[in-house]
């Protein structure tokens, strides 16, 4: 047992060596103990799928009983030595300078974690997934979800390289037309969701609520030349869609504006926000349990952010090496693969470290496809 457990230590230390070379390519200058830290963490990290200190210290390779161990994790999320955004950002970079000259899907979206805590994120939008990018943690209070958005759009659009095309989708949350006209501040096109008691008016027409126009089930509807609200911004166009209710539940027509022409595209287009769904899920209950962390000083939490941020990124890009070698079926053998991107990538990881080898670290995932 002895010795196992030593090859599993030795193993482990060989995934953190390649993790901590991968972070000095981004910053030559960091010091050398805040790179095996976040090595270390982020090995833990992936191992426990839990976010909760306790869980993170009974995988951590360290030395020390399990109370000294928690306190290590604790340690590393009041350590300070860079923020987050300067930390991630030349990773975010490198990701989006392969994507100059295509058209780039946004997704804005907040997750509360109880009713005093929320993060808001951006991330891309990628095969059904979403990819952190940037994100704010803060205490619920008014008017702090829309200060947050307005740092987070000031200091992502540094990041994006010129030949993008931004296309920026929210939900209801951000529906004012403040949001819309910071939206187009950034040259981005925005595809967004907006409440049905908008006010709306069209060429020739008095002002009217959208809920008037909405289509019937099953059916689409378009607009060009629209102005929103007694302030008339615009003009935007406004795609609507209609799907049939749920049992129980009331119609919820889609009323999605944008400074693109009305079409089928735009509603295609707004259908990618529900990927950031299916990435919060990940960082909650079907992956890291980010909901469980107990953390509350918001920039405690966005340490905490960063490093789940850095193990989706290792997870997703070991899932598109799989899918792109056609090895899917050594992780998902069911006749019907069912297994997600980032559940594909995160069971082959953690089996590679069950089985006592050692596996690839790319922290940059190369997106191939469509986005």
């Amino acid at each position: 047992m002895r010795a196992i457990a030593i090859k599993r230590r030795f193993e482990q230390m060989q995934v953190k060596a390649r993790i901590a070379s991968q972070l000095r390519a981004f910053h030559p200058g960091i010091r050398k103990t805040l790179v095996e830290n976040i090595s270390d963490f982020g090995v833990a990290l992936v191992q426990a799928r839990h976010v909760p200190f306790s869980k993170i210290a009974e995988t951590l390779n360290r030395g020390g009983d399990e109370a000294s161990r928690e306190q290590w994790v604790r340690r590393q999320l009041d350590n300070a030595p860079m923020g987050t955004w300067q930390l991630f950002r030349p990773m975010a970079e490198c990701l989006l300078k392969g994507l100059v000259e295509r058209s780039v899907y946004l997704i804005l979206d907040p997750t509360d974690l109880d009713d005093e805590r929320c993060t808001v994120m951006l991330m891309l939008a990628y095969r059904h997934r979403a990819l952190p990018l940037i994100w704010m943690s803060f205490e619920i209070k008014p008017g702090m979800i829309t200060d947050s958005v307005i740092l987070l759009f000031t200091e992502l659009k540094k990041w994006l390289p010129p030949g993008l095309q931004v296309y920026l989708l929210a939900d209801r949350e951000f529906h004012g037309i403040d949001m819309l006209a910071l939206i187009c501040a950034q040259g981005w096109t925005p595809v967004v969701r907006v409440k049905g008691a908008t006010t709306v008016t069209l060429a020739d027409t008095e002002p009217r609520p959208l809920s008037e126009l909405a289509p019937a089930v099953g059916q689409t509807a378009f607009y060009n030349q629209a102005w929103l609200t007694a302030h008339q911004f615009g003009p935007l166009s406004i795609s609507m869609a209609c799907a049939p209710a749920k049992s129980g539940e009331k119609l919820d027509p889609w009323f999605i504006v944008s400074t693109e022409p009305a079409s089928h595209h735009i509603l295609t287009f707004y259908a990618k926000r529900f990927w950031i769904d299916e990435t919060f899920r990940d960082f909650k209950g079907y992956g890291f349990h980010f909901n469980q962390t107990g953390l509350h000083d918001p920039d405690r939490l966005d340490r905490l952010v960063l490093m789940i941020a850095l193990a989706c990124w290792w997870v997703l890009s070991l899932s598109i090496w799989l899918h792109r070698m056609h090895l899917r079926r050594e992780v998902d053998r069911a006749k019907h693969p069912r297994l997600s991107l980032f559940q594909l990538g995160l069971r082959y990881l953690n089996r590679r470290l069950h089985l006592g080898e050692v596996p690839d670290v790319e922290l940059i995932p190369v997106l191939v496809g469509a986005l």
